[in-house]
């Protein structure tokens, strides 16, 4: 049987002793399926990606047999995670270069759930059972970790992965079952999205619904008095946002927008930018890196 990964819904911290508190990892959410002596390792969207990450499927071989589970494949580069890495691998189909980098970027699957046992579903058994149950058919090894938990604190759990540069931390429910394809109330995501005010450089034309106005916004801010392009904004826009926006680009003046974003890349790009608001009451001048 094949399951669709169950998705969490956004929260701001809290604590509660009816819930459970896990580490937010950031990598590609997987959900591996091992059955007689074969693993077979699905992206979130179903496409197969077991060749991607051959030192995963082969520890899964010797740490886990006749069961099916999820989890999230991670890279670790110099004690920190790499998401960009992480990505760079995903992205190559050359198996020659796949094996190469398994070994000089290798990743890591932290599995957090199981979702059949011996050919038998468990998805509707309880979340605390589906926790034993894991720990008693996958074992932990050098490519698979089973994620560790805590019940009741989750402000302090919260600012605690924060402090460990964790993009935040996953709130469940006790007692909850496994809603396969379904963002439900039962997983709560809690993470930490750092903002900035960003000066508006250009635009990218837009297509379909956005062909009158545009598709992004090309955003920068000052660093030590030059300006910096920090990358592109695409998203958080409502229809007033894009007419007034678009008459703001046609002025040809500079503005400034807020956007919120997990964090500046290495080569200095905003990840996953999104609009907040306009800034009018702001000045190019003021928009400064800081972090």
């Amino acid at each position: 049987m094949k399951y669709l990964p169950m998705l969490a819904k956004t929260s701001k911290p809290f604590s509660s002793e009816e819930w459970l508190f896990e580490a937010k990892w950031d990598g590609i959410r997987a959900i591996s399926y091992i059955y007689n002596n074969s693993v077979r390792i699905d992206s979130r969207s179903g496409l197969d990606i077991t060749r991607k990450f051959p030192e995963i499927a082969e520890d899964l071989l010797e740490s886990a047999e006749d069961c099916v589970i999820d989890g999230e494949i991670v890279l670790i580069n110099q004690g920190r995670q790499d998401f960009q890495k992480l990505m760079e691998r995903f992205q190559i189909e050359d198996e020659i270069r796949q094996e190469i980098l398994s070994e000089k970027f290798p990743a890591v699957y932290v599995v957090f759930d199981i979702l059949e046992i011996e050919g038998q579903p468990v998805i509707a058994n309880p979340l605390e059972d589906r926790k034993e149950a894991l720990e008693a058919y996958v074992n932990n090894s050098k490519r698979i970790n089973i994620i560790k938990y805590l019940i009741g604190p989750g402000e302090d759990y919260f600012r605690a992965a924060r402090k460990l540069g964790f993009e935040g931390i996953m709130a469940k429910r006790l007692g909850s079952e496994y809603e396969p394809g379904k963002r439900s109330s039962n997983w709560l995501k809690i993470k930490g999205i750092k903002s900035m005010d960003v000066v508006v450089l250009g635009w990218k034309e837009g297509q379909g619904e956005r062909s009158e106005t545009f598709g992004s916004l090309k955003v920068g801010a000052y660093k030590n008095g030059k300006l910096v392009e920090l990358g592109y904004v695409g998203t958080g826009f409502t229809e007033n946002d894009l007419k007034l926006i678009k008459t703001l680009l046609e002025s040809g003046r500079k503005f400034v927008i807020e956007v919120e974003f997990q964090e500046l890349t290495k080569d200095g790009k905003l990840r996953m930018p999104r609009f907040v608001k306009l800034r009018l009451d702001k000045r190019p001048e003021e928009c400064t890196i800081i972090f």
